[in-house]
């Protein structure tokens, strides 16, 4: 039941970026923030492919896995390498990608970049909660991404436009995972 309702409030927020920019701003805007999005996702890859790693690791050896090595030694590494990669590449990866009428796409990328990579930084957390049963601590930080998000939206999207969205959606996911971060240091390290 916890873990379904963690689930579905995933699910909730997902597209509210994309539907909240195109009430309030133009069809181009929309376009220019998809785009951002979309450039951005393959961080989330990257924690796909760590969480069935991670979930073994924590499954079978919990004791002695130490998080702070695989933090030190895999995730900063990678997350330079990843953020180096966008800062220096980002505009040609848009040329190339779209054209030059989603250059302005580059702004939003980076703001999306910063929220990404926390989430980077912080993805185990929910792992940890998971395997001690307490998923729903992640679920209520799901439930402060949406009102975060949703908050710094209305307030921003009508002045910055997409780059008020991906602040809107960078700053509730720092949010999100930076309470899951408390709820571990609390409830798991304490």
């Amino acid at each position: 039941g916890k873990l379904r309702f963690d689930q579905i409030l995933g699910l909730i927020p997902q597209h509210f970026d994309v539907i909240l920019l195109g009430v309030v701003s133009d069809i181009s805007s929309v376009g220019i923030y998809k785009f951002a999005k979309k450039l951005i996702e393959p961080i989330n890859y990257v924690v796909v492919t760590f969480n069935p790693w991670l979930q073994n690791k924590l499954k079978n050896s919990y004791e002695t896995f130490e998080i702070n090595t695989f933090f030190k030694q895999i995730l900063l590494p990678l997350s330079f390498l990843i953020s180096i990669f966008y800062v220096v590449f980002g505009r040609n990866i848009i040329s190339i990608l779209g054209s030059e009428e989603f250059i302005d796409s580059y702004a939003p990328m980076l703001i999306l970049l910063i929220g990404f990579i926390f989430y980077l930084y912080t993805f185990w957390i929910r792992q940890y909660l998971l395997f001690n049963d307490l998923i729903a601590f992640h679920a209520y930080g799901r439930l402060i991404y949406s009102g975060v998000f949703l908050l710094l939206a209305i307030l921003l999207v009508d002045i910055y436009s997409s780059i008020g969205v991906a602040i809107a959606l960078s700053s509730a996911m720092i949010l999100q995972k930076s309470y899951e971060y408390l709820i571990y240091k609390k409830k798991l390290k304490s």
